[in-house]
């Protein structure tokens, strides 16, 4: 069979915001230079759960070649630079085959993503970088997220999401295992975006990335622990290919399929699907046996407990003065600021969930001097007191108002105490699971699971992995095809994505078994030769 190749590429770009119209900026992109891409989880870890940043680069040329005829056209600051070329503006890049066209990136320009080459003797042209979605979670902070109760990972995830100025085209949020205790406790720290993701998913040992289809050029995904557990088969693909350009649907030794009747033989596009597979099909490949050896699997956990209790105690006694404001008013206000503490000295952190305003009588007592004696009977009703959560901290203030009274007066506020609903973070739960060691020594994988307050699903968790990495196994980690070779390999690069399953053969290692793809990389050379890989996680490793 002859090589294949797609209709076209598309390059678009838009030069007047995320509502303006996208503009083909294919004719300017050099061809020369390859265009080159890479996103997803590009880790082979057990601890890999989200993608990195995904970047997209090409070349424009800035010669009085270009579509414009203009030196500087793609030069940011020139005085013929293209209207709205710049840092910040949005990218996608789209592969047409059959008539239909497969997005396959999505982003924007970062500040540094414009590289301009100059000189009289060199090919006058600028390089372009583009980064999709993940990068805007890594580059924004969230400052004091709210406390939050009874959450899954994709939900801490969508709240994560929400505070970013900027969004992704479309989400999918698959179903989570675990509902988890609280989060956010501590608000009074900065929390980078990417970070926060990635300690959900650890705590669920989910995924999160952004994948691309048909219909939608950027779509980030979450998903729960056993989202690939059910994912039992290989990935369907469409052939959308003309029937000229098709092939024969072939045997294993090469013989084509005949028609039933004897008419002729099977096209591959009458075969309306096929399986995602690749039998011996890749140029290049990393495989590896044992290099991702545990036989020591330690979680942490953060133990908690949420109930009343006594946020604030003061054993002591602080001073309150009170004045004369006039005529025959006398007033006073006293404010406090207290950290949140176990009085029993057992939990830390230690946060107030609700507070109740601390009330005469059952909460403190004001007395006429500092021995405690000489109750003051008239407080009771004057005295009021505001207090609110903040963080880790209680802010609140005594307030005294007597229109009755006028003289001056100092009392004595003692057994100062605030009531309310408190969550307390115990220390740190480290366990170890431990099996092959005696046999290849000892091979450590450590999982923060800071969403968990138990041990049993870290337990859990470990026990699987444990039982999947402690002995040496064959395992592909990288492959690279050439999409022009045939219409499953063009099919493939074009339609499958990560989170898609597919079955590889690999006649050298032995292996026969089924993937997932967690990253992915491609290149596009002039003519449209194609090179495509994968990142990939074996589908045995992800049953749960």
């Amino acid at each position: 069979m002859s090589n294949i190749y797609p209709d076209s590429i598309k390059l678009e770009m838009q030069f007047a915001g995320t509502a303006g119209a996208w503009t083909d900026v294919t004719d300017d992109v050099i061809r020369a230079t390859p265009i080159t891409c890479t996103y997803g989880i590009q880790d082979s870890s057990p601890l890999a759960r989200v993608a990195s940043t995904g970047t997209f680069n090409f070349s424009l040329d800035n010669s009085e070649l270009n579509s414009a005829g203009l030196v500087g056209y793609y030069s940011p600051g020139h005085t013929n630079c293209r209207s709205g070329f710049a840092a910040g503006i949005t990218v996608r890049f789209s592969v047409i085959y059959g008539g239909i066209s497969y997005p396959k990136f999505y982003g924007r320009i970062p500040a540094t993503g414009i590289q301009i080459i100059p000189g009289a003797n060199k090919e006058r042209k600028t390089l372009v970088e583009v980064r999709d979605f993940i990068e805007q979670c890594a580059i924004h902070e969230i400052d004091s997220p709210a406390f939050v109760q009874s959450k899954t990972a994709a939900e801490l995830i969508q709240l994560i999401l929400a505070e970013q100025s900027i969004q992704p085209l479309a989400t999918d949020y698959k179903t989570c295992e675990d509902t988890f205790f609280s989060a956010f406790e501590d608000q009074s720290l900065k929390l980078n975006c990417l970070s926060a993701i990635n300690d959900a998913c650890l705590s669920e040992f989910g995924y999160a990335y952004i994948r691309h289809d048909t219909n939608n050029f950027e779509k980030f995904v979450v998903e729960g622990r056993k989202t690939r557990t059910g994912i039992t088969s290989a990935t369907t693909i469409s052939v959308s290919t003309p029937i000229e350009l098709c092939g024969y649907l072939l045997k294993e030794d090469g013989g084509k399929f005949q028609l039933e009747d004897g008419s002729g033989y099977i096209k591959l596009d009458e075969a309306s699907v096929f399986s995602a597979s690749f039998d011996n099909e890749q140029y290049d490949a990393v495989i590896q046996n044992g290099n991702d050896l545990y036989n020591s699997v330690i979680t942490n956990s953060i133990p908690k407990e949420y109930g009343t209790a006594i946020l604030y105690f003061n054993s002591g006694y602080f001073p309150f003065e009170t004045y004369n404001v006039g005529g025959t008013n006398r007033m006073g206000t006293i404010s406090y600021e207290y950290e949140y503490r176990d009085i029993f000295g057992a939990a830390s952190p230690f946060l107030g969930i609700d507070v109740i305003n601390p009330v005469a009588t059952v909460d403190f007592k004001l007395y006429n001097n500092t021995s405690g004696t000489g109750f003051f009977s008239q407080y009771t009703s004057p005295v009021t007191s505001v207090s609110t959560n903040y963080g880790n901290k209680i802010v609140g203030s005594l307030i005294y108002a007597d229109p009755s009274q006028h003289t001056d007066v100092t009392f004595y506020v003692f057994g100062f105490q605030v009531r309310g609903t408190a969550l307390k973070s115990y220390s740190e739960v480290t366990s170890e699971y431990v099996g092959t060691v005696s046999q290849f020594g000892k091979s450590s994988l450590t999982i923060d699971m800071p969403y968990q307050i138990g041990t049993v699903i870290p337990s859990s968790i470990a026990g699987t992995l444990l039982t999947q990495y402690q002995n040496p196994v064959t395992r592909t980690e990288n492959i690279t095809f050439h999409a022009n070779s045939s219409i499953q390999n063009m099919m493939s690069f074009l339609v499958l994505d990560i989170g898609d399953r597919f079955t590889y053969q690999e006649i050298v290692s032995g292996i026969n078994e089924d993937y997932f793809i967690n990253g992915v990389n491609f290149e596009i050379y002039g003519n449209n030769i194609i090179t495509f890989g994968y990142k990939t996680k074996q589908a045995s490793l992800e049953v749960f």
